[in-house]
């Protein structure tokens, strides 16, 4: 048998030190997300990079969504902003006067 001397012993919760703690967590978190990319030079990009345009066409394409559904021979994807911006049949896709 265990026999209990004096008052159980408290401890204090410090509120305060887990908020900073988690806030540091938190953002030690966000820097590593954003900080690579960042650091990426010029170069490393530019060996996958073969057109500098604000506007690009890639014409007679075979698209595959990935989402099961039938694969689509000649179509043209219109990218501008580095953002695929539409796609459709070769035949019938519009595009700006200048693409590249």
């Amino acid at each position: 048998m265990i026999k209990r001397i004096g008052a159980p012993v408290t401890y204090k919760y410090n509120h305060s030190l887990e908020k900073s703690m988690k806030t540091t967590t938190v953002l030690l978190l966000l820097l590593s997300v954003f900080i690579p990319p960042l650091a990426q030079s010029t170069s490393e990009r530019q060996q996958f990079i073969r057109v500098e345009a604000p506007v690009i066409a890639l014409t007679h394409v075979r698209v595959i969504d990935g989402t099961g559904a039938a694969l689509r021979e000649g179509q043209t994807i219109i990218i501008a902003d580095g953002k695929i911006q539409s796609m459709g049949p070769s035949t019938t896709a519009k595009c700006c006067p200048t693409p590249r």
